[in-house]
């Protein structure tokens, strides 16, 4: 029967707050605890005078509720409340309703009354419901049975019980930080509320991801594969509301230390979109990437010690040169790709393009006489520009044949490529 098991419940939470408190006492009285302040913790908990203080006092408690005013100040006497209209719109915003919070807070006007948080919001034994012991003992007076026999006083604990369920009078307070937005001549106030129970939810995903014993946590650590999902919330800040005495505000509240994570939330960075390169020049700009930079140095390397042991180009440092050269090739091609993907086919129609450029770039059916002239200008100007780009000290025509001999099977064997695929 529910009666048994809801007493039951009752001498559970007593006997566990009991034992807390004589722990605590002996702790800090030690040899001055005697069986007076044994005695005294005892009567304090006798069932029926607990009763009596919960119901005398319950209404100083808010349970159940999502969002806490003292969170702002915990000397705040605004109202708490409970979100409870069903988002219909804008599902993409982190909110109580779209979060699935399935923990709400207790919150009380004094500290002093977080006893009657905990008392009412205890698990029940046994019963497979989805709801706590206040629940049960605001609902019906049978629950009292068998503690007293007094219909008129089981009645009274009910009704006095039941005002913890019970939505305050709205109300908020000069520490409540409100905002006063001027409308048509008047005045709309806005006390910003903190959904606590959001911030709740928030925190334990925070806390959880960065614990050291989750599995994903321990295999990342060596270096170990892992089928799970790693969860990581860079940049947050974590702001401290009432923590020095955190349990002013509410139950959450002192879980989470008095304090809330708040994510990064930088104004978005306004970029113009790259409008397609116009001349040579601007496409070589494209191309000189941190990849092709590299590439420069290891060619000026191997100059350099050429020149320091009097070395000339033999067969070998030719191959080298030409791979290279080759790598130099692939990044232009990479550019060459990127440009065609982004942009819509015939972008350069409009535009002043030079047409060995374009046949690249945006290529459209060309005769053989006209691809082979497009194809060795295209080559020159790359082959110009790894020149440039190799400094006055190594800068020839020499080098610049090498430069153009190495480019040229690669760009008319992609140039065919794009011919094809243009008629395509």
């Amino acid at each position: 029967m529910n009666v048994d098991v809801i007493h039951a419940s009752i001498e559970s939470f007593l006997r566990q707050r009991i034992d807390k408190k004589v722990e605590a006492e002996r702790k800090k009285l030690k040899e001055a605890f005697t069986d007076e302040h044994l005695s005294k913790i005892h009567s304090d908990h006798e069932i029926v005078s607990w009763m009596n203080y919960i119901a005398e006092n319950a209404s100083k408690v808010s349970l159940n509720v999502s969002h806490v005013a003292k969170l702002t100040h915990s000397s705040n006497k605004a109202i708490n409340l409970i979100d409870t209209i069903p988002q219909q719109k804008y599902h993409y915003l982190l909110t109580t309703q779209t979060a699935n919070v399935n923990e709400l807070d207790s919150a009380y006007t004094d500290a002093s009354y977080a006893p009657i948080a905990e008392f009412l919001s205890f698990n029940v034994i046994d019963l497979d419901l989805d709801k706590n012991l206040g629940h049960f003992l605001a609902e019906d007076e049978s629950y009292f049975s068998k503690i007293l026999d007094n219909v008129d006083i089981r009645k009274q604990w009910q009704t006095q019980i039941s005002e913890a369920y019970v939505a305050k009078k709205l109300n908020s307070h000069v520490l409540a930080k409100q905002v006063y937005i001027p409308v048509d001549n008047h005045y709309h106030v806005i006390s910003p509320v903190k959904s606590s129970a959001l911030a709740h939810k928030i925190f334990e995903k925070i806390t959880h991801s960065r614990s050291k014993d989750t599995p994903v946590n321990q295999a990342r650590k060596q270096n170990l594969s892992y089928e799970g999902v790693y969860t990581f919330f860079p940049k947050t800040a974590f702001l401290s509301v009432t923590k020095s005495n955190h349990q002013n505000a509410s139950k959450l509240n002192g879980t989470r230390r008095g304090g809330l994570y708040f994510f990064q939330a930088n104004p978005p960075q306004w970029r113009k979109e790259a409008l397609p390169p116009q001349t040579m020049a601007q496409f070589l700009a494209r191309c000189r990437t941190t990849h092709s930079v590299e590439i420069f140095k290891e060619i000026k390397r191997l100059f350099y010690v050429m020149k320091k042991e009097n070395l000339s180009i033999n067969l070998n440092r030719r191959n080298v040169l030409t791979e290279l050269v080759e790598s130099l090739a692939d990044e232009v091609i990479h550019q060459i790709l990127w440009i065609q993907q982004s942009y819509a086919k015939g972008w350069s129609n409009d535009g002043g393009i030079e047409p060995y450029l374009r046949s690249f770039l945006d290529p459209i059916e060309n005769n053989q006489q006209e691809n082979k002239a497009f194809i060795d200008e295209f080559t020159e100007q790359v082959a110009r520009w790894i020149n440039k780009n190799m400094g006055e000290k190594y800068e020839g025509r020499e080098l610049k044949a090498i430069w153009f001999n190495a480019l040229h099977p690669v760009f008319q064997d992609f140039h065919a490529v794009l011919t094809v695929e243009s008629i395509e």
